[in-house]
This record gives C-alpha cells, sequence and structure tokens, in this order.
C-alpha cells in the first residue's frame, strides 16, 4: 500500500469513519472526521488519532466523482448555474451514500 501523507482521505478499517489527515507523525495520524458535525462539541475541533496501520486511502471515488461533474458540467453547458450546481451536488451526494452504504 502506498505511504499515507496529510491531505489524504482515508478510511479507518473496520469502522464507518471517513475523514481526511490534517496531522501525522511516524506511527499516527490525526484525521479530520466527515461526520464530526453529529458528535463534536463547540470547542473541539472533530478530529480523531489512528495508528497509521488502521487507515486505507479512501482510493479513486473523489477522482471519479469530480470527473463526472466535469462531464456533466461539459454536457449541460449552457444552462443555469443553479441546475448545474444541483445536478454536481446529486453526484457528490450519491457517492457519498456509496461510500457509507
Amino acid at each position: 500500500m502506498p505511504e499515507l501523507k496529510t491531505g489524504d482521505r482515508v478510511k479507518v478499517i473496520e469502522q464507518d469513519i471517513w475523514g481526511e489527515i490534517v496531522r501525522m507523525d511516524e506511527v499516527k495520524a490525526v484525521v479530520l472526521d466527515d461526520d464530526r458535525d453529529e458528535w463534536m462539541e463547540e470547542d473541539e475541533e472533530g478530529t480523531l488519532i489512528f495508528r497509521l496501520s488502521e487507515l486505507e486511502r479512501e482510493g479513486l471515488m473523489p477522482d471519479i466523482c469530480e470527473q463526472i461533474q466535469q462531464d456533466l458540467l461539459t454536457f449541460l453547458d449552457g444552462m443555469e448555474s443553479s441546475i448545474l450546481d444541483g445536478v454536481c451536488q446529486i453526484v457528490v451526494d450519491n457517492f457519498k451514500k456509496e461510500r457509507k452504504g
């Protein structure tokens, strides 16, 4: 598996926790939890700490999502921006459902 680095999107192995690595050292990573709004207190930053061995890179899903959005924007060129924004949000929402499903 390629080495993880700050900025990588990751999933905690065998848990339904997803997020972005915001800090790390040789053995641990600080992950900004995607679902932090559901559990964090007002004075917390919404991060969790995991051993690197507990994490796996999210994969190509963000790249695929972005490519689909770009293809749709090209195909729907000339439509109102609110429609384009809505279509792109549908793509993002469906990828999130798939990822958590």
